[in-house]
Parts: C-alpha cells; sequence; structure tokens
C-alpha cells in the first residue's frame, strides 16, 4: 500500500517470474460513483445506437465461430461481437469493433466489467492485422457498477502505427450507463 486516504488509495503490486519483474502495476482505488446521475456523458454514437441486447443474427463466440480459434474466454461468458463491424471500414472510415458481452451464469458485476474493458479482440483486425497484440500500457476505469443485463463494447483506435497502436474501450450497461473506459498502448501483431 503505497498511500491510503478517504476517497482514494494507491497499491503497488509485481508479478515476478524467476528473478526479474514480468508485470508491474500501480492500481489506484477508489468507490465508483453509484446512485448519482452525471454531469456530462458524452458516449460515441457508434455504442449508444447498438441496441441493448445483441440482434437475432449475432452469433455468440463458441467452437466454430470465426473468432473461437482466437478467443478463449467463451467458456464463461457469452461474447457477441458484430463481424460486420470488423470487416467493413468504407461506412465509418476507421477500425471499429463493436460487440455484446454478459457472464453465461450471474448478472455483471464490477469485476465483469472491469473484463470488459479489454474483451475485444484487438482492433488491428479489421486491417487484416491478426494474432496476439501484447500489452504494453493498460489503463482502467471503473465509473459506476453495472445494471443486469448485456454490457455493449465500442472498441476503437487513433492511430494503427508499423509496431504500436493504441485502443480505446468503451462500455455501458443495458440502460446505457457509462461503466468502463480504458486505453491501451500494445504492439501490432504480426502476420
Amino acid at each position: 500500500m503505497r498511500k491510503h486516504g478517504k476517497q482514494i488509495s494507491l497499491v503497488d503490486a509485481e508479478l515476478i517470474q524467476g528473478d526479474r519483474t514480468a508485470v508491474h502495476a500501480v492500481v489506484t482505488l477508489g468507490a465508483p460513483e453509484q446512485h448519482v446521475g452525471p454531469l456530462l456523458t458524452a458516449l460515441p454514437p457508434a455504442l449508444t445506437q447498438l441496441p441493448a441486447e445483441p440482434p437475432p443474427g449475432v452469433a455468440p463466440i463458441a467452437e466454430g465461430h470465426p473468432m473461437g480459434e482466437i478467443f478463449h474466454l467463451f467458456g464463461g461468458l457469452d461474447v457477441r461481437p458484430s463481424l460486420r463491424s470488423m470487416s467493413d471500414l468504407s461506412e465509418r472510415g476507421k477500425p471499429e469493433i463493436v460487440l455484446w458481452a454478459r457472464p453465461r451464469d450471474m448478472a455483471p458485476d464490477g469485476l465483469f466489467a472491469l473484463v470488459c474493458g479489454d474483451i475485444s479482440v484487438p482492433v488491428t483486425f479489421p486491417l487484416g492485422r491478426f494474432g496476439w497484440a501484447p500489452t504494453v500500457q493498460l489503463t482502467t476505469y471503473l465509473r459506476t457498477l453495472p445494471a443486469d443485463g448485456w454490457l455493449r463494447v465500442l472498441c476503437s483506435t487513433n492511430q494503427i502505427g508499423q509496431h504500436w497502436f493504441d485502443s480505446e474501450h468503451t462500455v455501458i450497461d443495458s440502460e446505457g450507463a457509462l461503466v468502463v473506459q480504458s486505453r491501451q498502448l500494445a504492439m501490432v501483431p504480426v502476420n
């Protein structure tokens, strides 16, 4: 514990493998805003225009799904990506991936919402760059606890370079409340 305050606490954590630090995390902890409305929310239309539940034709990731070989969390999660959002860049002009997610046997909670802050395949996929994209830095904010139902996720980017790309996840709940925001810097998959 680096700092323990009335509203915010700061914790350092390290994952050590052998004799070296593999992951160093600085975690800022505080209570999410609950039961009060925000002063302002400006969410992307690509997210707010999604229906609260996935349309009937949007299949869950499972064995045999085009993403079943890549996404290995489908045993406990029901994740339904819009494959159209990963293939047709002509309408949007930039890569965006939209999906719906929920736990299989329970209502979504704060931990599940945080998982949704990095649940999408890399936003490089619409450009044909498939594979593992190692995260270099990740910052995630839990803004409020989610309402019961599906979480809607938008994964977008501002730039995909030759070696690095940024990725943002914005997550809203079934009632349209902003639940999670994340931003990461990652390495572009090598094909």
